[in-house]
C-alpha cells in the first residue's frame, strides 16, 4: 500500500481518536453543543469531511469535534467568525448575535432547558446550583433557598428541619446553636409599672379660706374648697396607680393671730401630713383641713411659707426608693413669704419676739426669694419635678395701676374682681395702687412670680410656659388632671420580655381590651389607640385611651406566643 493510501485509510481513524481523546461521545457535548453546536453544525458544516495532503484542513459534517462547544471548528473557545454557529450574522450557525451557540438571543446561556445553566426555580438542578424546588423553593417547607442554595442554621432563613433561624448560632434567645426552637411555649405575663411617688404642697394660708371662687354651679366656694374637691377627686381616681402624699404650708396649726410667737404663722409640720404611700386618699383626706373650713377658724389661718414647705417635701421625697419617679404639685394663691433669715431671729423662746408687730408685719410683707432656687435645685441636682398651681392669680404690674382710695374699689374691680385699691395709710401698702385683695407680699408681682418657679421646676405648663391657672373649680380640676396624667408615664418594661422570634407573637390587653397588632411608632402613636415597641423587643409604649386605661388600673397582661403557635 503506497503512502497516499495508507494517509487515505488512517485520516478518519484519526478523526475518531481526536473525538474519544476528549472524553465524549457525540451525543454528551454539554451546554452550548446540545442545541446550539448542533444546529450550527448542522446548519453551517454542510461540506464532509476531508483531508488534504497539501493543506492538512479539515471540516466537520456532524459537529467541528474540537471540544471546545463553540461550533467553529477551532480549538478556540472565543470563536473566530467563520459562520459556523458562533453567532456572526450569516444565517447558518445559531443566528442569534451572541456567541454562546444555545440559541436563543440571551447571552447569559440560561432559561431555553439546554442544560447550560439553567435559570433557579425551574426544579432542575444544574450548573452552579445547591437545589432546585421549583416554585417551592424559599418557602418555608422547603430546605432550599430562593437562590438555590440549601439553608444552613445561622443564615436567616428558616426552611427545611429547622424550627427557627434568628440568623445567629446561639442559644439563650429563642433559637438555639442548631436552630430550634428553646424554651418557648406560649407564655403570659402581667405588668405592674412602678407607681410613681407624688406629693401635694398645698398653700393653707389665710386667704385660701377667705376668698372665693367660681364653683362651676353657678355659685361660688372658698379656694380651699375648690382645692380640696380636686385634691379628694385626684387622689381617689388614681390611687391604683400612684403614690400621694401631702405637705401643707403652714401646717394645720398655724395661727395668724398669735403675735406673742410671729414666727408660728410660718411653722411647717416636722413630717408631711400624709407621708407618700400607696392607696393613700383617704389619709391625705383625712390630715388637712376640711372643705368647710373657713378664716374663722383655727386651722384657716397662717402665712404663705412656700419655700420651706418645698424643702420639707424634697426632703420626703428622698428619703423614699430612689429609683422610683417623684414629682411635687405646688398649689398656692400668692407668692411666697416668711424668709428664712426674717424667722431665724425669732424663736417662740425668745422673749424679746413677743408682741413684735414689726417683725410680724415684715413676715408676711417680704417675699421669699429664695423659692426658686430651692425648686431648680431639687430640679437639676435631685430629678424632682415640680408642677405649679396658681388659683385666683392676676397678672398685674405693681403699682401699674393707680386709685383714689377715697372711691373704694371702683377703680380696680373693672380690671379684675380680684382686684382691691390699697390705700397707702395701710401698712401693707406703700402706695395707692390696684392689687390682690389675697396678695402678701404686695411688693412683687405673683403671676411673675409662679411663672418663674414654674420653669425652674422643669414641668411648665406647655402652652404657657409658665404656671397651670386654677382660676375656679373647673380650671383647677383640668389643671390637676393634666398634670397628673403628665406624671404618669405609658411606657412600661416587659420583664421578662419576648425572644426576638416571639416579636411578632406579642398581644397585650389592659382593662380587659385586647392590642395584638402593634402601631408603626410614635407618630401613630398619637391619633391612634394601641403601642408600639419603644425599645426593640423590652419596652413598650401604650397610646391614647390604652394609656388612660393603664393609668386607671396599673396593670397590663402581655401573652408571648411561638413561632407555629407552640413550643
Amino acid at each position: 500500500m503506497d503512502y497516499a493510501s495508507l494517509r487515505s485509510l488512517t485520516s478518519p481513524l484519526l478523526g475518531l481518536a481526536l473525538l474519544a481523546g476528549c472524553g465524549k461521545t457525540p451525543t454528551e457535548a454539554s451546554g452550548g453543543e446540545t442545541a446550539g453546536d448542533t444546529a450550527g453544525d448542522t446548519a453551517g458544516d454542510t461540506t464532509s469531511s476531508t483531508m488534504t495532503a497539501e493543506g492538512g484542513s479539515m471540516e466537520g459534517s456532524a459537529g467541528d469535534g474540537d471540544g471546545d462547544g463553540d461550533g467553529d471548528g477551532d480549538p478556540s473557545t472565543s470563536g473566530d467568525g467563520d459562520g459556523d454557529g458562533d453567532g456572526d450574522p450569516s444565517t447558518s450557525g445559531d443566528g442569534d448575535g451572541d456567541g454562546d451557540g444555545d440559541g436563543d438571543p440571551s447571552t447569559s446561556g440560561d432559561g431555553d432547558g439546554d442544560g447550560d445553566g439553567d435559570v433557579c426555580g425551574d426544579g432542575m438542578i444544574t450548573g452552579t446550583e445547591e437545589c432546585d424546588d421549583g416554585t417551592d423553593n424559599g418557602n418555608g417547607a422547603s430546605a432550599c433557598q430562593n437562590d438555590c442554595t440549601l439553608t444552613v442554621c445561622g443564615d436567616g432563613y428558616t426552611g427545611g428541619t429547622e424550627e427557627c433561624d434568628d440568623g445567629n448560632t446561639l442559644d439563650g434567645d429563642g433559637c438555639n446553636a442548631v436552630c430550634g426552637i428553646e424554651n418557648c411555649g406560649d407564655a403570659q405575663i402581667t405588668v405592674e409599672p412602678a407607681a410613681p411617688h407624688v406629693i401635694f404642697v398645698l398653700d393653707k394660708s389665710g386667704s385660701m379660706f377667705s376668698y372665693n371662687v367660681d364653683d362651676g354651679l353657678g355659685g361660688e366656694i372658698t379656694r380651699w374648697n375648690s382645692l380640696h374637691n380636686v385634691v379628694s377627686s385626684i387622689t381617689t381616681t388614681y390611687d391604683n396607680s400612684i403614690e400621694f402624699g401631702a405637705q401643707l404650708f403652714p401646717n394645720i396649726l398655724a395661727d395668724v393671730g398669735d403675735l406673742g410667737f410671729p414666727d408660728r404663722v410660718c411653722e411647717i409640720a416636722a413630717a408631711p401630713e400624709a407621708g407618700v404611700a400607696p392607696m393613700n386618699s383617704a389619709t391625705i383626706i383625712g390630715n388637712i383641713p376640711a372643705a368647710t373650713v373657713t378664716s374663722a377658724d383655727l386651722e384657716g389661718k397662717g402665712a404663705t411659707p412656700g419655700r420651706a414647705g418645698i424643702v420639707a417635701a424634697i426632703a420626703h421625697l428622698k428619703s423614699l426608693d430612689p429609683n422610683i419617679p417623684k414629682a411635687i404639685i405646688f398649689v398656692t394663691d400668692g407668692s411666697s413669704n416668711c424668709p428664712a433669715a426674717l424667722l431665724s431671729t425669732c424663736n417662740p423662746n425668745i422673749a424679746a419676739c413677743n408682741n413684735d408687730l414689726a417683725l410680724y408685719t415684715e413676715i408676711f410683707e417680704t417675699y421669699d426669694t429664695n423659692l426658686e432656687s430651692v425648686i431648680g435645685t431639687a430640679y437639676t441636682t435631685d430629678g424632682v419635678e415640680t408642677y405649679v398651681v396658681g388659683i385666683g392669680i392676676v397678672d398685674m404690674d405693681v403699682d401699674s395701676v393707680s386709685c383714689d382710695p377715697t372711691m373704694g374699689n371702683a377703680q380696680c374691680n373693672p380690671l379684675d374682681p380680684s382686684l382691691v385699691c390699697c390705700d397707702i395709710s395701710d401698712s401693707n401698702c406703700t402706695t395707692n395702687f390696684c392689687t390682690q385683695a389675697a396678695q402678701n407680699p404686695r411688693d412683687v408681682n405673683p403671676f411673675t412670680a409662679l411663672t418663674a418657679i414654674a420653669q425652674a421646676g422643669g414641668v411648665p405648663n406647655p402652652i404657657t410656659m409658665g404656671f397651670y391657672e386654677g382660676n375656679n373649680q373647673a380650671d383647677l380640676d383640668n389643671a390637676l388632671n393634666q398634670i397628673t396624667s403628665n406624671i404618669f408615664s405609658c411606657t412600661v418594661v416587659l420583664n421578662p420580655a419576648p425572644f426576638p422570634i416571639q416579636s411578632d407573637l406579642v398581644t397585650i390587653t389592659v382593662n380587659g381590651i385586647a392590642y395584638d397588632t402593634p402601631l408603626a411608632g410614635p407618630t401613630e402613636c398619637l391619633t391612634q389607640d394601641g403601642w408600639y415597641w419603644s425599645t426593640p423587643f423590652t419596652e413598650v409604649t401604650l397610646c391614647n385611651t390604652m394609656c388612660d386605661d393603664l393609668k386607671l388600673t396599673n396593670g397590663l397582661t402581655a401573652e408571648y406566643g411561638c413561632p407555629g403557635g407552640g413550643g
